[in-house]
């Protein structure tokens, strides 16, 4: 997922239609993250593989719910969603390709965005984001050979309500460099809900940069990102830049996120020096926060 918030553009949501409700799906979880086909920077394409467990000793049945887009591209539209759910054996992962993802979506060739998938009992669901470029060798049912990223379903109830705020630990950025950086962070989220959600970004402690880059545009004052409703948004999220004095390694830094509605957040560490990216995982924050920075 690198470098590719800038070409996201939202598109329709795709509806399943009242002919796969089935009352006995209660378990919703949200995929943050998903790709198929998705182009990148110096030749990238990017796909997900999803991986679903069934922990229990009765079989387990899911099937997609609703694509939360950040872009789909069906040049020839095959037929609608289906939402046919596929069983989970007890004690068994099965694989959910990308390609099926795309077929069962109308026939997409190229796709960004998140997905919520509906189940009749508790199962764990996680994704392998693949960077296809290094294919050498043709792709196995079900497997994508290439570099990767470990992505998590959470259940949809885990999403965060309005006043409720997330801290984003352990991102890293370069802010003086005599070169081009060596690690680069993004952030995304999913809307859950029917309007847009608007989340605000701060610093925590005492200090903040004079402005940051959003999507590489100078950022002063609030620091927001804008998700659409039942939709997908990323952003990259960079330091100032400018000539530096003095060369300076890449650090470590820290942001907190307070949505205005129901989202699902992530973030993505590149260590540009090898392309090999890092999944941050928001971590809650219980206690009443007041950021240092506008």
């Amino acid at each position: 997922m690198k470098k590719i918030a800038a070409i996201f553009a939202v598109v329709a949501l795709l509806p399943l239609g009242n002919a796969v409700a089935q009352d006995d799906f209660d378990f919703e979880y949200v995929l943050p993250a998903f790709a198929y086909h998705l182009p990148g920077v110096d030749e990238n394409l990017w796909s997900s593989e999803v991986y679903i467990s069934n922990p229990s000793s009765i079989p387990a049945n899911v099937r997609l719910g609703e694509f939360l887009p950040g872009r789909m591209v069906v040049p020839v539209p095959c037929l609608p969603p289906q939402g046919i759910p596929r069983e989970v054996p007890p004690f068994t992962t099965i694989v959910w390709p990308a390609r099926d993802v795309a077929h069962e979506m109308g026939c997409a060739t190229e796709m960004v965005g998140g997905l919520v998938f509906a189940a009749d009992r508790t199962v764990s669901i996680v994704s392998r984001m693949v960077n296809e470029k290094v294919e050498l060798t043709p792709i196995e049912e079900g497997f994508i050979p290439g570099f990767g990223v470990e992505i998590s379903a959470p259940a949809v109830d885990e999403a965060t309500s309005p006043g409720e705020s997330l801290m984003l630990p352990a991102l890293v950025w370069h802010p003086e460099l005599c070169a081009n950086p060596t690690f680069e962070t993004s952030i995304g989220f999913v809307n859950l809900g029917d309007r847009r959600v608007t989340v605000t970004l701060s610093f925590p402690g005492e200090h903040r940069p004079d402005y940051v880059h959003i999507n590489h545009r100078p950022v002063y004052d609030l620091m927001q990102v804008s998700v659409p409703a039942h939709g997908w948004r990323q952003v990259t999220f960079n330091p100032p830049v400018g000539e530096a004095t003095e060369c300076k390694p890449a650090e470590v830094f820290d942001l907190v996120a307070d949505p205005d509605g129901a989202v699902v957040g992530y973030a993505v560490v590149v260590d540009r020096s090898t392309q090999d990216s890092r999944i941050v995982v928001p971590v809650p924050i219980f206690e009443h926060y007041t950021g240092a920075a506008r």
